[in-house]
C-alpha cells in the first residue's frame, strides 16, 4: 500500500485527499456454499438480469436450448425450485422490485415477475418497444416507452404501471424535449432514469435524460416532475459542460436534499431546492455501465470508474477518500454489513473492500476458470445480510454457475 496526497486549491473546486490502495495479493481459496449450473452446456447464460432475491428465493438468468431460462433457486440449498423460458430475452441494469414482485422489460413487453412462483403474474404488450430498466416505489413502477412522430423519428415517455393492479400502464409525462433534431437512427430524445420519491406527501420523479443535437451529439439534462401536481417543479437543468453526453447512469440517489449520480467521466452532486450543482468529481474514464452505490451509515459515495479504479468520496463535499485498484469495468456495487462487494469487471473476481478503509479483505476467482476460460464472474451481484448472529450470503455467477458464499460479516 502507499499514500498520495494531492491537494488542488481553486474557487470552483473542492480541495481533497486521496489514499491510493493497490491490490495486494488477497486472492483465496474460498468454498461457495453452494453453486448451481445454470446452462445445458450448450452456451453461456444468456441475459444479463439476474440476483434478484427476498429471502428465500434468488432468480438469475440462465440458458437451455440455446435459449433464455430464468431459474428460480433456493438460497439455503442452491436447489432449482421454478424455471421459465421468457418469448423475449430480458435484460436490464435495473430491475425494479418490490416484495416478491419483479418486473422485466424486453422490447414491447412489460413482464411483472412472482418471486414465489417463479412465474409471470402478468405480462402487458404495449404498442411500441420500451427502455429495458423500470424504477419505482412501493407498488408503483416507473419506464419508458418509446413514441413516433409524423417523420418516424421517436423518442420516449414517461409510463406508470401498479404493481397490484389489473389495469395497463398509464401515461405520465415526457420529458421536455426540444425535437429540434434527431439522429441518423430516428431518436430524438431518450429517459435513461427515474427516481421517484415521496416529500411532503406529494409524490416526485427526477428524470435523467438525453436530448438529440445535430449530428450524432446529445446533451444530457435532469428535471424534476411533481406527479401528485402534475407539474415541473424543475424543468430541465444540463448536467454536462462538454459537447457530447452520454448521460445520466440509470442509479440515481436522493438524500438531504441532494442527489447523486455519475455522468460521462464524472460523479456529481446537485442539489435538488435551487437546481445548482453542489459538487463535481472528474475520473479519466467513463462510468457507462459501471455502478455507485451511496452509504448513508458511512456518509460516503463508492463507484467503478469504466476501466479503471473503484473510488469511495465523501458525500458532503466529493472529497476523495480512497481508491482501490482491485476491479472496475461495468462491475456491480454491492454493500452489505460494513463491506463493500464488487464481481466482475476488468478482474472478473468477487472482491471484498472494507467500507472503511478501502482495504482488500479478499478476492475469489470464478472456480469455472478450471475448465473454461471465458467463464469469469459476471458483474451479477447480490446479497442477504446477516441476522441473527449468523454472517450474510453473497450471490454471484459466472457465466455458467451461480454461487453462494459466506459474506464476510
Amino acid at each position: 500500500m502507499y499514500l498520495i496526497t494531492i491537494l488542488f486549491v481553486s474557487c470552483k473546486e473542492i480541495v481533497f485527499e486521496e489514499s491510493i490502495i493497490e491490490n495486494s495479493d488477497v486472492e483465496q481459496i474460498i468454498e461457495a456454499l453452494w453453486s448451481v449450473p445454470l446452462t445445458d452446456g450448450l452456451d453461456y447464460t444468456k441475459g444479463r438480469t439476474g440476483l434478484l432475491q427476498n429471502e428465500k428465493y434468488i432468480v438469475v438468468a440462465g440458458s437451455k436450448n440455446l435459449q433464455q431460462s430464468i431459474r428460480t433457486i433456493d438460497v439455503e440449498t442452491g436447489n432449482e425450485v421454478y424455471e421459465w423460458a421468457p418469448e423475449k430475452q430480458i435484460s436490464g441494469l435495473t430491475n425494479y422490485q418490490n416484495d416478491d414482485k419483479v418486473v422485466f422489460i424486453s422490447g414491447e413487453y412489460v413482464t411483472i415477475f412472482n418471486l414465489e412462483t417463479g412465474r409471470p403474474d402478468r405480462i402487458i404488450t404495449m404498442d411500441n418497444s420500451c427502455n429495458v430498466n423500470s424504477f419505482g416505489f412501493n407498488n408503483l413502477v416507473y419506464f419508458s416507452k418509446r413514441e413516433k412522430d409524423d417523420d418516424d423519428n421517436f423518442y420516449y415517455c414517461i409510463y406508470e404501471v401498479n404493481l397490484n393492479s389489473s389495469e395497463d400502464p398509464k401515461f405520465v409525462i415526457c420529458p421536455n424535449y426540444s425535437l429540434e433534431y434527431a439522429i441518423a437512427t430516428g431518436n430524438m430524445g431518450s429517459v435513461k432514469t427515474i427516481l421517484p420519491f415521496k416529500e411532503n406527501g406529494d409524490t416526485l420523479l427526477f428524470v435523467g435524460f438525453v436530448e438529440s443535437q445535430e449530428s450524432t451529439k446529445s446533451i444530457s439534462y435532469w428535471s424534476l416532475y411533481n406527479l401528485t401536481k402534475k407539474e415541473w417543479e424543475i424543468d430541465k437543468i444540463k448536467v454536462n459542460d462538454e459537447e457530447f453526453s452520454s448521460g445520466i447512469t440509470y442509479n440515481v440517489f436522493y438524500q438531504k436534499n441532494k442527489f447523486y449520480f455519475t455522468s460521462n467521466r464524472s460523479i456529481q452532486c446537485w442539489d435538488r431546492f435551487t437546481g445548482e450543482r453542489i459538487w463535481r468529481k472528474n475520473f479519466p474514464n467513463y462510468f457507462m455501465f459501471s455502478s455507485i452505490e451511496l452509504i448513508p451509515e458511512h456518509n460516503v459515495i463508492v463507484g467503478c470508474n469504466n476501466v479503471s479504479k473503484t473510488y469511495c468520496l465523501d458525500i458532503d463535499t466529493g472529497n476523495t477518500i480512497w481508491v482501490n485498484d482491485a476491479t472496475s469495468s461495468a462491475s456491480r456495487v454491492h454493500y452489505q454489513d460494513d463491506v463493500i462487494y464488487i464481481a466482475g469487471g476488468s478482474s472478473g473476481k468477487l472482491h471484498a473492500i472494507d467500507v472503511v478503509t478501502g482495504e482488500d479483505i479478499w478476492e475469489i476467482s470464478s472456480p469455472d476458470l478450471e475448465h473454461d476460460s471465458q467463464s469469469y464472474f459476471s458483474r451479477q451481484i447480490n446479497g442477504i445480510p446477516a441476522k441473527d448472529g449468523e454472517k450474510g450470503k453473497i450471490f454471484v455467477s459466472s457465466y455458467l454457475t451461480a454461487y453462494c458464499y459466506e459474506a464476510v460479516n
